[in-house]
């Protein structure tokens, strides 16, 4: 009799716990069930098409140089306005006597054929306009003619020389490479190359 009641004693305790296994996985279910479906998505960086021409030299920053300006930015919540120094609106105005550079804004914007025709007139200019491109990067001229040109400009001094001219073009942004190609395919149809 007393196994009877321990047979049973153990089939009850067996029942129970398989009744609150079962609960416990119904409760899970039913979690399951009741939770907000949510699906993977991508998400993909939406560049603003000023940017789309660059977008191959973000992150290739030079944190060693330090850029500095008078210009005055400000910030009014939602967007952000710069004002040109007074410096930098006379050099835009004077272009390459400031800076010695022919195309001075020839890393952000492409270089038309009307103002090749207009300011390259002979085989040296557009040497010089081909290599400045390279000089902003820090090419180091073997050359003592180009060297010694753009040395006496802070902007190429005070910029860290490379001379390997494979890893000066891996820097160039697709605007830079497009214009190097337009240079000199131009001094190519005149026969300057």
């Amino acid at each position: 009799m007393e196994k009877e009641k321990s047979k049973n004693g153990n089939k009850k305790t067996a029942l129970i716990l398989a009744g609150v296994v079962d609960v416990l996985i119904f409760a899970a279910l039913l979690l399951v069930l009741l939770m907000p479906q949510t699906s993977a998505k991508s998400v993909s960086p939406d560049l603003d098409p000023d940017f789309q021409a660059n977008a191959d030299s973000y992150g290739m920053e030079e944190y060693g140089i330090e850029y500095v300006s008078d210009a005055t930015i400000s910030y009014s919540g939602g967007s952000v306005t710069a004002d040109k120094a007074q410096g930098d609106e006379a050099a835009s105005q004077t272009g390459a006597d400031s800076d010695g550079m022919i195309f001075p804004d020839s890393d952000t914007q492409k270089i038309t054929e009307a103002q090749m025709k207009e300011t390259l007139t002979d085989s040296e200019t557009t040497r010089l306009a081909i290599n400045e491109i390279y000089a902003r990067h820090g090419y180091e001229f073997t050359d003592p003619e180009y060297s010694d040109y753009y040395n006496q400009f802070d902007w190429y001094k005070n910029t860290e020389k490379e001379s390997d001219m494979d890893k000066v073009n891996a820097m160039f942004s697709a605007v830079e490479q497009e214009n190097v190609d337009a240079l000199q395919a131009y001094a190519d149809a005149n026969g300057w190359s």
